[in-house]
Parts: C-alpha cells; sequence; structure tokens
C-alpha cells in the first residue's frame, strides 16, 4: 500500500473511532479526507459509503457520504458553508440569549462555544458531560476564550444539573442530529437537562448546523457499534425544545 493510501486509511479509522469531538468537526474532517481521497485518485463512491455507515447517531458525517455519491462537485460549498455556519447561529441567537444571562451547557459543541463567546453570557454552567467528559474541555476552552473581562465558566457534575437549572436563565445545546419535527439526537444527558428546564419553566434551545438534518422521523436512539461500550446519546423530542436554531 502507497504511503498515500496509507494515510488515507489512518485518517477514516481516527474519524471512525471519534467519540468526544462534535458533529461540525467530524464533518469538516470528513471532508478534508475526501479532497485527499479524489486527490488521491481514490473511488470517491467507497470513501462515501464507509461515511454513511459510520457514527449512526451523528447525521453531519453521514450527509457528508451522501453529497459525496450524488454532489461530490459541492463539497468545496459545503466546506464554506460550514464554516460560516456557526457565525450565522449565533447572530440567530442574540434576540433569544441576551448579553450577561447566566446559561447551562452540556458537551463540546464548537457551534455552543462559538455563540457564547460572541454573546457573552455572564455565568455559564457546563456539565462534566460523562463518560467521555467533554464538558472539561468545553469549560476550559470557554474561560480561554472569553477572557479575564468575559462571563465566568463553571464546569460542574452532571448530577448537579437540575438543582443548577433553577438558577439559570436557559439552557443552550449543540445538535448531532435532527429532523423535520424538531426532535434531536445529542451527547446523553440532553433529555434529563431539557426535563428539568420544563419542571422549571426554563427555555431550552438547540443549535447546530442544517446539514445535522435527516429526512423521516428519529427513533430511538441507535446502539453502540461494540458491544458493552456505553450509550454516548440520547433522543430529546420536540416538545421539549423550546427553538431549534440553524444558520437558515
Amino acid at each position: 500500500m502507497s504511503a498515500g493510501r496509507n494515510k488515507l486509511a489512518a485518517g477514516l479509522d481516527r474519524l471512525r473511532r471519534d467519540r468526544t469531538r462534535g458533529a461540525l468537526d467530524l464533518a469538516l474532517e470528513a471532508i478534508d479526507l475526501a479532497k485527499l481521497w479524489m486527490a488521491e485518485g481514490q473511488n470517491v463512491d467507497d470513501l462515501a459509503k464507509q461515511l454513511q455507515s459510520m457514527h449512526p447517531a451523528i447525521a453531519t458525517v453521514r450527509n457528508v457520504g451522501g453529497l459525496l455519491l450524488n454532489h461530490p462537485g459541492a463539497i468545496n460549498q459545503l466546506e464554506r458553508s460550514l464554516r460560516q455556519g456557526n457565525e450565522r447561529i449565533a447572530r440567530n441567537l442574540r434576540s433569544l440569549i441576551p448579553s450577561g444571562a447566566k446559561v447551562i451547557t452540556l458537551s463540546n459543541s464548537s457551534t455552543v462555544r462559538e455563540a457564547l463567546v460572541a454573546l457573552k453570557p455572564s455565568l455559564i454552567f457546563v456539565m462534566e458531560s460523562l463518560p467521555g467528559g467533554e464538558g472539561r474541555d468545553m469549560a476550559a476552552s470557554l474561560e480561554k476564550q472569553l477572557g479575564p473581562s468575559g462571563g465566568e465558566a463553571r464546569l460542574i457534575l452532571d448530577g448537579a444539573a437540575c438543582v443548577t437549572v433553577p438558577k439559570i436563565d436557559c439552557a443552550l445545546v449543540g445538535i448531532d442530529t435532527f429532523d423535520a419535527a424538531g426532535a434531536i439526537y445529542h451527547k446523553i444527558g440532553t433529555l434529563p437537562l431539557a426535563q428539568c428546564c420544563r419542571q422549571f419553566g426554563k427555555p431550552f434551545y438547540a443549535a447546530g448546523h442544517s446539514l445535522k438534518r435527516v429526512e423521516g422521523t428519529l427513533g430511538p436512539v441507535p446502539e453502540p457499534a461494540d458491544p458493552g461500550s456505553p450509550q454516548l446519546f440520547d433522543r430529546t423530542p420536540p416538545d421539549l425544545i423550546t427553538r431549534l436554531v440553524t444558520e437558515e
């Protein structure tokens, strides 16, 4: 196998095994891999089918695969849309989350992180987000990007979410997949957080790029590919989501 093909195989394996980065970051890596794949003269259909078979709860990677199968020439346009999408989503959230608000979130969504940095809440509670613990990275990144004059990012235990919700103005979470009705798959812990927000009358917002939309209705979350692995996602129904926000 050539060095180029070895690099492609390693990149594909790394993407398949990634369980901690957000859906947008995974989609951008899939696009980078597709560009390398085409530059090496490899069969794009083969890559597309492999992308469509991985991360069953994350629509972005599968949808990149679908685009490669049907419109491979549109891959650069999709990349531009993804890279500009977070800024547009942050603008769309501005009317919902005022500067100085207290917000709770979980996991490590780049969309949520960039929106919170732009919106400048006074206090951000970040759930630890076990089993992966992505919330630790999220809290550290927020502290660094907000700076000493920005708001505070405070890491909390997942079990403390419901006692924290009465103190906040709203919740803001990312999205790994959503359907036309507005149901979402996201990091496990999203559903109980939404239920706590309903209990205490707090708005629950979900934000993500339109690439995360799938046709049909989201059923139960797919089981992990590896037997014995913990479930990493849950499904939150549309009646618990105050507003679903995309770049559109």
